[in-house]
């Protein structure tokens, strides 16, 4: 039985620890460790010598003649060693370990004299094995950083094996000589001590101390596979054990340079783990081309009613909104905006203040709010800020804008978490004229679309001395497409390839990746992704089917809510209803930001997803509505921004009609 439960939790480690075997190997980790180890052995001693022992005390000096010793208690020894470990990859390793454990342990039984005296066996081992424990590794398991599992055979060969076997009278009971306690045999050696063969798995995590030197606490478990002896009277005694411990290891390969050396003295090393796309369930998939097809195309951008402030502020930064354009002097045009939501939204002033000089009977109202720490005059500030920008910058009558202020917004973001409460440190907007806030319809005949159109880039950086920046840049035919540049260490940044962004070609699309470190090491690493250009003329030469799309945001879901809006039936009844056909093919997706757990987040969208999809199914009786939540799996948008996460509060749905 012990040895199947063995078997089973064995296998379950190396089952579990292998999960991420097929992870990209791109990071630098040591190769070669070495080191001692120290540790104490909790032994479980199982036995029964329940067949009546015949008494020998030439032979086995000692052993009972009839009762047997069929209880144990809980040994403990100590062990140590050596260890040596070679990494292959970021997940995979092997190595061994050379050493010295105890396994001793009490066995206890009961006697009975002739006389009915009640007496107590005890029968004291100690098991010294040298140790060789050949081991296979499993780094980062459980996508946990330093963490390792290990598996492998534990063979002891017997070094000092040997038994004491004292009985004890019980209570007031003695012995004919008038002793109570006599001895059988002393340090008498266990017949036929068997090689020790048994399963080890194992937990550990490496803490490091320096740069070369590690710090390994573990724990492991011993199911044995032999018999402390081979000698039929002893074929029934074997030892579990549990083992706790500390190693500590030092890099034997910190020297050595695994790609060439970069720049610098600090081994500076860039790369990139991955790009990848998502699929329409939020799942990551390797990307190995991007096809850019012309289609007619249209898409609808929501604008949100809110401009967020930094901590105390009452002016927002330039992240959060463009604040420098005027309308008189032609610096502004809604028509010029990029098709891009953050972007868009990083304008939404400019885009109400041109709004309303276009709709003259429009009256807006700005609400300040504050985080509930804030006090009340920064609230009334930020409404005066962006009603003087108005004023000011686009020619708004005063008379027409309200400005006010208040405390929390009237339905806030989570008080209890940072993002949330970054998100109510904003001013509100809402108008008597919905033209003033509704979103943004881009729509041409012919526009080039990517598919996929989110890609997700994983850079990568190690060095010895601090990561300082790090840029990544993007481009085309020698024309730069985008370039993220941060400080720190690299991190997963995703592209969102905006429409007619890529050329009419199949020109590959061209990234590098440079990074510094505080030695002033500069690393680079490049690299291209394929691209296929699916054109009209290709299509009617080739016969191959053409077709229209059209994509809808509802962003006008507020924090934790599935209920749709009026501004969101307003959407839906003028924009989205009537650009569905007969033949149209309609897919409703759900998203979440990252604030809250993660599986109520796919739940939520979920549920925004339907919503959404009961009402079109209702509006066009055509009840063929596909719809499915995404969740936090897909973060459309920066959520490091409080923009990007209130776009993330949105449920897109995609027309898609053959021509």
């Amino acid at each position: 039985m012990i040895r199947r439960i063995g078997f089973a939790v064995l296998l379950a480690v190396l089952v579990l620890s292998t999960g991420s075997l097929n992870a990209q190997d791109s990071k630098t980790y040591p190769t070669w460790l070495f080191g001692p180890y120290l540790g104490l052995d909790l032994n479980f001693h199982s036995s029964d010598f329940s067949t009546p022992l015949p008494t020998s005390l030439t032979e086995f000096p000692g052993l009972p003649s009839i009762n047997p010793l069929d209880d144990s208690d809980l040994g403990l020894g100590l062990n140590g060693g050596l260890l040596l470990e070679y990494r292959m990859n970021e997940t995979f390793g092997f190595g061994g370990r050379l050493g010295f454990g105890q396994a001793g342990g009490d066995l206890l039984g009961a006697d009975t004299l002739t006389d009915g005296t009640l007496t107590d066996l005890t029968m004291e081992s100690s098991l010294l094995y040298l140790d060789i424990t050949p081991l296979a590794n499993f780094y980062d398991i459980f996508g946990v950083e330093n963490l390792y599992a290990l598996g492998g055979l534990n063979i002891g060969v017997p070094l000092s094996n040997s038994y004491t076997l004292t009985e004890t009278a019980q209570g007031d009971g003695q012995f004919v000589d008038g002793s109570t306690e006599r001895s059988y045999g002393t340090d008498v050696d266990i017949p036929d001590a068997a090689l020790r063969l048994a399963l080890t798995a194992g937990i550990g995590y490496n803490i490091p101390l320096t740069e070369t030197m590690y710090l390994s606490p573990e724990a492991q478990i011993r199911f044995p596979l032999s018999d402390v002896s081979s000698n039929d009277l002893f074929d029934s005694w074997n030892v579990p054990q549990a083992r706790l411990g500390i190693a500590l290891k030092f890099d034997l390969s910190s020297d050595e340079a695994e790609t060439p050396e970069p720049d610098g003295d600090s081994g500076l090393r860039a790369g990139m783990d991955g790009i990848v796309y998502y699929d329409e369930t939020g799942a990551s998939q390797p990307l190995d081309m991007v096809r850019v097809e012309d289609l007619q195309y249209s898409e609808m951008y929501p604008l949100l009613p809110y401009i967020f402030f930094d901590e105390g502020q009452s002016k927002p930064s330039a992240a959060m909104q463009v604040s420098e354009a005027r309308s008189d002097a032609g610096e502004f045009s809604i028509a010029g905006l990029p098709q891009d939501a953050m972007e868009i939204n990083r304008n939404a002033l400019n885009v109400i203040g041109a709004r309303m000089i276009e709709y003259p009977n429009a009256r807006l109202t700005i609400t300040g709010t504050t985080d509930g720490k804030e006090s009340a005059q920064v609230a009334k500030a930020r409404a005066e800020w962006a009603k003087k920008y108005l004023v000011d910058n686009f020619g708004i009558d005063a008379n027409r804008i309200t400005a006010e202020g208040r405390g929390l917004p009237a339905k806030p973001s989570n008080v209890k978490d940072g993002d949330g409460i970054a998100e109510n440190r904003r001013i509100e907007f809402s108008s008597t004229m919905n033209e003033v806030l509704a979103p943004l319809t881009v729509q041409q005949d012919n526009q080039r679309i990517a598919t996929p159109h989110l890609i997700e880039f994983r850079p990568s950086a190690t060095s010895k001395a601090e990561l300082t920046q790090w840029t990544l840049t993007v481009s085309q035919a020698g024309k730069i497409l985008r370039e993220f540049t941060y400080n720190g260490a690299p991190k997963p940044r995703r592209w969102i390839i905006r429409p007619n962004e890529l050329s009419a070609s199949k020109l590959p699309i061209e990234w590098n990746l440079s990074v510094a470190d505080a030695s002033g090491a500069i690393n680079e690493v490049n690299g291209q992704i394929q691209v296929d250009y699916l054109s009209s003329s290709r299509k009617a030469t080739e016969q191959l089917p053409d077709r229209t799309i059209e994509k809808f945001s509802l962003i006008l879901f507020d924090f934790d809510s599935a209920d749709m809006t009026e501004s969101n039936r307003d959407i839906l009844t003028r924009s989205i209803v009537p650009s569905i056909r007969h033949n149209s093919q309609v897919r409703v997706y759900g998203y979440a930001d990252r604030i809250g757990p993660e599986k109520y987040n796919k739940d939520l969208s979920k549920r925004r997803a339907e919503t959404v999809k009961v009402a079109i199914d209702k509006a066009t009786k055509s009840g063929g509505v596909e719809a499915s939540g995404v969740g936090e799996d897909l973060l459309l948008f920066d959520n490091d921004s409080p923009i990007g996460r209130n776009l993330c509060r949105t449920v897109q749905v995609i027309v898609e009609t053959p021509k």
